[in-house]
């Protein structure tokens, strides 16, 4: 016989009433009252340890990128080599945030996992008559081949580095093999520009949603009352 065990449900904290600092001020001989505004520091916030992206922690990323990405391995011509990345450097911010809305629509962070990038494709328009599901299945199976092992790299998704390279694979059967193209870089371009970037605009741009709603006075205050239940 089954037992069941009620436990109690933590309740949410609402966060303490503050006192807001009344100052006063003459306005055409008449005294004005006014509430000091109370300004959202994301400093001395819940949300303090986040670390927006930079310059530097973009070139950070690039390196990591570039250091396991199996491109070198059928990349042999350094100008065409230097050509490619040259174009993911130029299209890193957008790709590494379609990167992460895709992660997110999955629900299973940190990688893509496969049918969630076969909608991506599919919804970018990268398939074709040429770039078929089946074909997508070969790619991404040797994109996730690893010649040593990775510890916390999912074999059947793509972290970000492979998520970039998988895009250059792409690049080649369906430009470059097929002749429409003799450029890998300016094959990875026109991906990129024609294709890729056009799902960016239909999902919401995360940075923009923290700062202008996440990023309050008023939801630090109640994440702040129940940081207990969210540790």
């Amino acid at each position: 016989m089954i037992q069941i065990r009620e436990e109690p449900v933590p309740k949410c904290k609402y966060p303490p009433k503050r006192r807001l600092t009344l100052s006063h001020f003459v306005v055409s001989k008449k005294l004005a009252r006014t509430f000091t505004q109370v300004k959202f520091v994301k400093e001395k916030s819940v949300f303090k340890l986040w670390k927006e992206d930079t310059a530097e922690t973009a070139k950070n990323c690039l390196r990591h990128d570039f250091k396991y990405w199996k491109c070198t391995k059928f990349l042999k011509d350094p100008e065409e080599y230097k050509d490619v990345t040259e174009v993911i450097k130029k299209h890193f911010s957008s790709l590494k945030e379609i990167f992460l809305q895709f992660v997110a629509k999955g629900g299973d962070p940190p990688d893509i996992k496969q049918l969630d990038f076969l909608e991506f494709c599919q919804s970018s328009g990268i398939t074709d008559d040429i770039i078929t599901a089946s074909i997508l299945d070969i790619y991404f199976t040797a994109t996730n081949f690893e010649e040593s092992d990775q510890g916390g790299n999912d074999d059947r998704a793509l972290i970000r580095f492979e998520f970039l390279e998988i895009l250059v694979r792409i690049v080649r059967g369906k430009y470059i093999e097929t002749k429409k193209m003799n450029s890998l870089g300016r094959g990875l371009e026109k991906l990129i520009v024609e294709h890729v970037i056009l799902v960016k605009d239909v999902h919401y741009t995360w940075q923009k949603f923290r700062e202008d709603h996440l990023w309050t006075f008023h939801v630090n205050e109640l994440f702040e009352a129940n940081y207990h239940l969210l540790e």
